[in-house]
């Protein structure tokens, strides 16, 4: 009985030591109390976990560390993706320990590259009201999908009435709808040019053979030379358990780059990628 005492009150110090430590990763950096790189990572698209968050406790004591949902991360290459986190993260440190942990993120510069090996990241701070609004409902519905990026990059550059934006809401198949106060659904103020549509087709098609063990949330999307999502080819968030042909067909007419990627990802991660050398 004893034993089983003094095992209970060592938990309970723990999980104490974890409540009362816990702090924002910003404070953590600003005393000096943990170490961070931000790298790549490679399982990851831009908008569902592209990044690697590597902590190091470097004090004697139990730390938990907090990174919030909407803060923003700053490439060391501006050439690459500014992201907006979409998921609060908590990594929890004994005393010197390291950790490598996931960040769900998403890209704010469509047209910047995704980032890669090399790629480096740092802190910055909270992004606008309109955009943690949407990070926020991203990580309240799990949509780190194609339609959610695509949305980002709008509300990015001003595509709706900043003041006019109340809430989001998804569709039964899946799209995010920006709404006004009286429910009303925003139009946009800036439209993106319209992808002119060409003549003729000259199809590329294909398709992945899986066999599941369990149901998954699947989708198939086309990405150019910076590895950033241009089309969503194949979407089905409950793909069922067994095997299964997954097709998919895009016109390379509509586009005009040379090379494109296309990436099977499931459950947020790619298990697969194909290059495409567009046959014009």
């Amino acid at each position: 009985m004893k034993s089983v005492m003094v095992i209970l009150g060592i938990l309970i110090f723990h999980s104490f030591i974890f409540v009362t430590l816990a702090m924002p990763l910003s404070e953590a950096l600003e005393k000096d109390l943990v170490s961070i790189e931000i790298t790549h990572n490679s399982t990851g698209t831009h908008y569902s976990s592209p990044l690697v968050l590597n902590i190091q406790n470097k004090v004697n004591r139990s730390l938990q560390i907090e990174l919030d949902n909407g803060y923003v991360l700053l490439p060391a290459d501006s050439a690459e993706q500014k992201m907006i986190v979409t998921n609060d993260l908590l990594v929890k440190l004994y005393p010197n320990e390291s950790k490598a942990a996931h960040i769900n993120a998403m890209c704010l510069e469509q047209y910047d590259r995704a980032p890669g090996e090399e790629s480096s990241y740092f802190l910055a701070g909270l992004a606008g009201n309109n955009l943690r609004k949407l990070s926020a409902f991203i990580q309240e519905n799990e949509q780190y999908e194609p339609a959610a990026q695509f949305l980002m990059w709008e509300l990015a550059v001003g595509a709706y009435k900043s003041e006019d934006i109340d809430k989001f809401e998804l569709s039964e198949d899946g799209e995010v709808w920006v709404r006004n106060q009286e429910g009303e659904e925003l139009e946009r103020i800036i439209e993106y040019a319209d992808i002119k549509e060409p003549q003729r087709q000259l199809l590329v098609n294909g398709e992945f053979e899986m066999n599941f063990s369990r149901e998954k949330n699947v989708h198939i999307a086309m990405f150019n030379e910076n590895k950033v999502i241009v089309k969503e080819l194949f979407k089905n968030p409950k793909t069922p358990i067994g095997k299964t042909k997954l097709e998919y067909a895009f016109n390379s007419l509509e586009y005009e780059e040379e090379v494109y990627f296309v990436k099977l990802v499931v459950d947020g991660e790619i298990i697969m990628t194909r290059t495409i050398i567009a046959p014009y």
